[in-house]
């Protein structure tokens, strides 16, 4: 199980390039040796429709968007089977939001990745959801 945070600013290290941030899971969990490492950050980036560049780039450099795509591809990192997205495009702009949850959608459907998507958003949740339940009081 892997987890992607409401705000990708604070979620990813400011002072690690994209590409260490999502190299580091890989090298802590000793998945592989340095080349597939390197291979699979480069499928990673991809995954998530980032161009190669932004792996030298530092969080603060990138948009919102792009922090939060790059924070999905850490999350599928060691290839979980269950993603927690909690408030995944609450800091986004609307226009941003949709191309997350298409992307969502998508690694959802491509990796049979199961999810937990929290969010106040009951019309993303419907959109997003194949089951629902309603947490009050």
């Amino acid at each position: 199980i892997s987890v992607v945070f409401q705000d990708p600013a604070t979620a990813l290290n400011a002072r690690m390039s994209v590409h260490d941030q999502l190299m580091d899971p890989l090298v802590v969990h000793k998945v592989g040796d340095k080349t597939s490492r390197e291979r699979r950050v480069l499928d990673l980036i991809e995954m998530v429709g980032l161009p190669n560049s932004v792996l030298d780039a530092l969080p603060g450099q990138l948009s919102g968007g792009q922090r939060q795509r790059v924070a999905i591809a850490r999350a599928l990192s060691l290839e979980p089977d269950a993603i927690i997205a909690d408030e995944p495009t609450s800091a986004l702009d609307v226009s941003v939001r949709a191309q997350i949850l298409n992307l969502l959608m998508d690694l959802k459907r491509d990796l049979g990745l199961s999810m937990v998507f929290i969010s106040h958003d009951i019309q993303t949740v419907r959109y997003i959801s194949d089951q629902i339940i309603v947490m009050n009081a």
